[in-house]
C-alpha cells in the first residue's frame, strides 16, 4: 500500500495532489521522482495534469537524470509527452544539458519518433529556444 499521500493510487486518484502541492523543496520528495515521471506516459490519465504542473514549479535541471533516461528510452508516447508538456513550457537557453539531445531529436529521428511526431515537438522547442535568443 501507498503510505505516501502525495502519489497517486490509480488513475482516477486526484486526492494525492492536495499533499504533492504542499511540498515546497523538491528534495523531500527526489526519491519519488521516477514515480511521478511514469505518470507522465499517458497525458489522458488524469494524475498526469497534475502532476505536470506541480513538476513546472522547478527547474528542468532538477529532473535532468529521469529526463535524460526518457529521452533516450524507446518509448516515443512517453517522449512526446514530456517534450510537449514538460520541457516545451520550460525550457531556456540555461538548460544546455538538454538541447543537444532535443536537436539530435531533430536532426536524427528514430521512425518511431517519426510515427509519434517527437522530432516535430523537438523542433518546435528548438524553434522558441532560437526565437527566445532573438530577443534577449
Amino acid at each position: 500500500m501507498n503510505n505516501k499521500k502525495y502519489l497517486p493510487l490509480n488513475k482516477s486518484d486526484l486526492d494525492f495532489a492536495d499533499e504533492l502541492y504542499k511540498i515546497d523543496n523538491v528534495d523531500a520528495i527526489k526519491g519519488d521522482i521516477p514515480v511521478l515521471m511514469k505518470w507522465l506516459q499517458d497525458y489522458n490519465w488524469p494524475p498526469a495534469d497534475l502532476i505536470c504542473e506541480y513538476l513546472l514549479k522547478f527547474p528542468l535541471i532538477t529532473y535532468k537524470k529521469e529526463i535524460l533516461e526518457i529521452l533516450n528510452s524507446n518509448d516515443n508516447v512517453w517522449k512526446y509527452w514530456i517534450l510537449v508538456r514538460l520541457i516545451k513550457p520550460a525550457i531556456t537557453k540555461k538548460d544546455n544539458w538538454l538541447i543537444p539531445k532535443v536537436e539530435k531529436i531533430t536532426l536524427n529521428p528514430s521512425l518511431g519518433e517519426k510515427e509519434n511526431e517527437v522530432d516535430e515537438i523537438a523542433q518546435e522547442i528548438i524553434d522558441k529556444l532560437t526565437f527566445n535568443n532573438l530577443f534577449e
